[in-house]
């Protein structure tokens, strides 16, 4: 099963900077007013700016994947899904705006759909690293491990200093039961971003898993001191501190997490009162990629 996703989707905004000949004067500067806008975090007034802009032109691709992205930083995905659907209409040869919807068909769980919307960013732009680290992401939620691991490893090869493709890979290499690569992977995501506590408890897992129960602890602990609100790394730790019999402290650590989501506490709550083996919760949730961060070659 996937280990828990840390979904950190960050969208780099499109600024509108030129725009066809046919675009009205008035349709451009909207469309940036309302790019500017949301680069201060005014989302409502950059999807009116963005809004007022195809008023006066309707046909204005862009205008529709810059809302599009507002209205999904806003967690609105059908008015997301309709101005992606909307811009591609319009602009049918735009990597960006089948990976923006492939990202809303990944959210509402319509897997097939978002692995076509990210393949055909990837016929578009076969240098879209991105497309290829959230088709993994589609894929290996899809049960489709190995082609996620192709996805990733094509991700690596175009953006070597990918955090989301070597976090990912780590996280299938986890579910294929081969811990030594997933530590492997997860430490090169650390090396890349030490401030992120989701790869240390993804190693921590992979040590887990190999029987290191003391390198374990040492990740969980790590992931805490850089994120103290993870959640995750508390339900990990207990798990492991159960399975070394360190019962008073997985309570500690439990009490933590209940604070911090209960759902996931009462995940644990489960398997401490039965004294079972405790295999810990649902594990390392992959990393998103910005859907616009490497745009070189558009």
């Amino acid at each position: 099963m996937l280990t828990h996703l840390y979904s950190a989707l960050a969208l780099v905004f499109l600024l509108t900077l030129s725009a066809a000949a046919q675009t009205s004067k008035a349709a451009v500067s909207y469309c940036q007013r309302g790019s500017e806008e949301f680069q201060k975090g005014d989302l409502d007034a950059a999807i009116a700016d963005f809004t007022t802009a195809l008023t006066f032109d309707p046909s204005y691709a862009r205008a529709y994947l810059n809302r599009a992205l507002v209205w999904y930083r806003k967690g609105r995905l059908p008015e997301a899904l309709d101005d992606f659907s909307k811009s591609i209409d319009l602009q049918p040869r735009s990597a960006d705006a089948y990976s923006g919807r492939g990202n809303v068909y990944l959210d509402l769980g319509e897997y097939v759909s978002a692995i076509a919307d990210f393949s055909r960013a990837i016929d578009i732009n076969p240098r879209y690293s991105g497309a290829y680290i959230n088709r993994g992401i589609a894929r290996q939620v899809d049960s489709q491990t190995d082609e996620a691991i192709s996805d990733y490893n094509r991700a690596i090869q175009l953006s070597p200093g990918s955090v989301e493709a070597f976090h990912n890979r780590g996280a299938a290499w986890l579910e294929k039961s081969e811990p030594e690569r997933a530590i492997s992977d997860f430490g090169h995501a650390i090396a890349l971003a030490p401030g992120r506590a989701a790869s240390y408890t993804g190693r921590g897992k992979a040590r887990e898993a190999r029987g290191d129960i003391d390198g374990a602890l040492a990740d969980y602990t790590k992931a805490i001191g850089v994120e103290p609100t993870y959640a995750l790394a508390y339900a990990h730790r207990a798990s492991a501190l159960a399975d070394a019999g360190k019962h008073m402290e997985a309570t500690k650590d439990f009490q933590t997490c209940l604070r911090l989501n209960r759902a996931l506490a009462e995940f644990l709550k489960d398997r401490l009162s039965v004294r079972q083996r405790f295999t810990g919760p649902p594990d390392v949730r992959p990393l998103r990629r910005a859907a616009k961060s490497d745009r070189q070659s558009h």
